[in-house]
């Protein structure tokens, strides 16, 4: 017999008791969010979510960190934050919700599981982009390194963009739109955030955004960097692929190196096979203005 007025009940706890939080229990109405408090599986012992005793996974197998719950008509919900105390048994459960050795080569790529945790890698081996910056796949490292600045850009810049983006669009609704969002002078609108953040959290500025060829007004347009694994064999490319008038104006170079220490060397011209033969694990793209004539 639940609450009377139609509320089902709901435990949030951790596992210790109270390790990162206090345990609360409430009712709330069915097709209510959770409150589900934060966690920070890097800086606390967090290992991974569980929901009426079932452990909550990304596709890979990895722990969720920012849970998201509903609220179910039909019964009561349980949301449980299992902590570990030891350092390497909590990887092991944040990683996979078992005891695996730390001399383990984990997804088969050379790298232990200690190196992979290390090297901040991903032993699940996801093949993941995340956008602006970093590709974690097999145990290979690629990252986007965005070169030039502002002054290599092309005096009519803007006029490509317009080009570029207009498409699906109205070309004078799309000056609109940008102009209300960065102002009407395009030498400081080229220094301007768009919002957009990379890697490391910084803003991305519309130059930054011109020299990837994405679009600074659509969240979802970013520079995309990806890595294959072909037969065994690691295979760079991106996205977007800009037409040959627009890509011919910039320089884009992959860069490997064989060990996280070593020397990066520029492997664009390498064929990808010889690249694998020559022992070639880490890679990052380049992208830059070729000089204006």
């Amino acid at each position: 017999q639940y609450n009377p007025d139609g509320l089902q009940p709901y435990t949030i706890r951790c596992e210790p008791e109270g390790t990162l939080f206090a345990t609360v229990s409430d009712y709330l109405a069915a097709g209510s969010s959770l409150p589900v408090p934060s966690v920070d599986a890097a800086n606390t012992t967090f290992a991974f979510w569980r929901v009426n005793g079932v452990e909550r996974r990304d596709r890979h197998g990895r722990a969720i960190e920012a849970l998201s719950v509903t609220m179910p008509s039909d019964g009561a919900v349980e949301v449980v934050a299992v902590c570990e105390a030891d350092a390497n048994r909590r990887a092991r459960l944040y990683w996979y919700g078992r005891e695996v050795a730390m001399d383990e080569d984990t997804d088969g790529d050379g790298l232990t599981f200690a190196e992979e945790l290390a090297a901040g890698l991903d032993p699940l081996m996801p093949d993941e982009t995340l956008a602006g910056g970093i590709v974690l796949c097999d145990g290979i490292l690629l990252e986007v390194d965005l070169r030039g600045g502002a002054a290599s850009v092309p005096d009519g810049w803007f006029d490509e963009v317009v080009m570029l983006r207009s498409l699906g669009i109205d070309a004078d609704e799309y000056r609109t739109r940008f102009i209300a969002k960065f102002g009407g002078d395009m030498e400081e609108a080229l220094l301007k955030d768009t919002g957009k953040m990379n890697a490391n959290g910084v803003s991305y500025k519309v130059w930054q955004e011109y020299v990837l060829g994405t679009d600074p007004l659509d969240e979802d347009d970013k520079f995309v960097a990806k890595l294959t694994i072909e037969d065994g064999v690691p295979k760079v490319t991106w996205e977007p692929e800009l037409p040959p008038e627009q890509a011919a104006r910039r320089k884009y170079t992959i860069h490997g190196k064989k060990t996280l220490d070593g020397d990066w060397n520029d492997v664009t011209g390498m064929d990808d096979d010889v690249r694998k033969d020559e022992g070639y694990r880490f890679f990052k793209v380049s992208v830059e203005m070729k000089p204006q004539n």
